[in-house]
């Protein structure tokens, strides 16, 4: 089997060759670590790739999520997956056969440059950032700083300070400024200590509102949003299953839902 060329939704200049997985491949990938979940796809993206290796690592969380994606929808006849859900139109449960094929109607492509800049206040002095996307070298490390929150109580005191710190963490990934030492953690390092002299009020909330906007219009690749801390791609509207048209009223006018789909990266990687 073929995988046509998969062009990365955060560049469109950019495309990757992809080869269908293979036998080894399932024993390498299986039983792959809950908490590593992006560790395992930068190794998945990476090997599976045909001729020069483009890095995972360096591309945005959306185009590798997009990526598992599009393996997964090509390789495999059966797309579909089974949701329960409790729909919002008439109160019962239901189980929808979401095909995973359908979700190429959401994926979104940047034909520009991938970032914005801006101009924010940091302790009283101007500097210029520039907003970005997470990418895959972030996102492994802050999944690795995570770890610490499985060993404290999530009543504990300790618990709520490592969950802000690593909120401050997750900002200082989504930007850059002009001059940045060269070394990945130095320059986080650097990032960090300047958002912590910022005063609360009238300069960090206008971070997190720049970035909010920022990733907003920068938006890529599947559907997704976050739901309670958990990533979940958006599927197509479904329609509600027990709704019984009126006298008169056409069949399109059945109302629908668009369902969230629980988004984890080893999900997409076969097992045998």
């Amino acid at each position: 089997m073929t995988i046509p060329a998969f062009t990365l939704p955060s560049n469109a200049k950019k495309t990757i060759i992809f080869r269908e997985n293979t036998v080894a491949d399932c024993l390498d990938f299986c039983g792959l670590d809950d908490r590593l979940d992006e560790v395992s796809t930068t190794t998945y993206l990476n090997a599976l790739q045909v001729g020069e290796v483009y890095d995972s690592a360096l591309w945005t969380t959306q185009d590798r999520r997009t990526a598992l994606w599009w393996i997964f929808v090509i390789s495999n006849q059966d797309t579909t997956i089974a949701l329960d859900y409790e729909c919002e139109h008439c109160g019962k449960r239901h189980t929808a056969d979401i095909d995973m094929m359908r979700l190429d109607e959401g994926v979104r492509t940047i034909t520009s440059d991938c970032f914005i800049k801006t101009e924010l206040l940091f302790d009283g002095v101007e500097r210029q950032i520039t907003i970005k996307p997470i990418t895959g070298q972030e996102a492994m490390y802050m999944e690795r700083q995570g770890l610490a929150l499985l060993d404290l109580d999530e009543d504990s005191l300790a618990y709520r300070q490592e969950l802000a710190r690593l909120k401050v963490v997750q900002l200082a990934c989504a930007f850059r400024f002009e001059l940045e030492p060269d070394d990945f953690e130095e320059a986080l390092d650097m990032r960090i200590s300047a958002i912590k002299t910022m005063k609360r009020t009238s300069e960090f909330r206008m971070l997190v509102a720049s970035i909010e906007s920022a990733f907003a219009t920068l938006a890529h690749g599947l559907d997704a949003v976050l739901e309670q801390g958990q990533l979940a791609l958006v599927s197509y509207p479904v329609a509600c299953e027990s709704y019984q048209p009126k006298e008169g009223e056409q069949e399109d006018a059945t109302p629908a839902t668009r369902l969230l789909i629980p988004f984890q990266g080893k999900l997409f990687i076969p097992e045998l």
